[in-house]
């Protein structure tokens, strides 16, 4: 997931940020100005109101405490039934399979992409 920090200043007086974290945990940085800094997610342990910091290539740091929430990673538990040719009906379980958010955008099997008949958050059918 992609996240956009906006803010002024975010670079301390600096002219890019050398290093991100979210919820201390570091993030690869996409971009980086005075204004915006747009990192990539990383995957870690879920939990609420972290702080979102950004140390700059002077190492001036810029931080935000409560600013990210990072979200459960999904797990596909099964897919059922596991083998099938082109337009077999599949379900698919796990946790967190929205990912936050409410609904979904794509799935593939396979590398093919498969049409979403219905999905929550546990239970996918394609």
């Amino acid at each position: 997931t992609e996240v956009n920090i906006t803010g002024s200043r975010l670079l301390g007086g600096g002219a890019s940020a050398a290093s991100v974290t979210l919820g201390g945990v570091a993030a690869a940085i996409v971009s980086s100005s005075v204004s915006s800094v747009v990192v990539t997610a990383p995957t870690g342990a879920a939990g609420t109101g972290l702080t979102v910091s950004i140390t700059s290539d002077t190492e001036a740091v810029v931080s935000l405490a409560g600013a990210w929430e990072q979200l459960a990673d999904g797990d596909v538990v099964a897919v059922s039934p596991n083998n099938g040719v082109g337009g077999t009906r599949a379900t698919i379980t796990g946790t967190s399979l929205l990912g936050g958010g409410s609904s979904l955008t794509s799935v593939t099997l396979a590398g093919t992409a498969a049409a979403v008949t219905s999905q929550t958050n546990i239970r996918v059918e394609v």
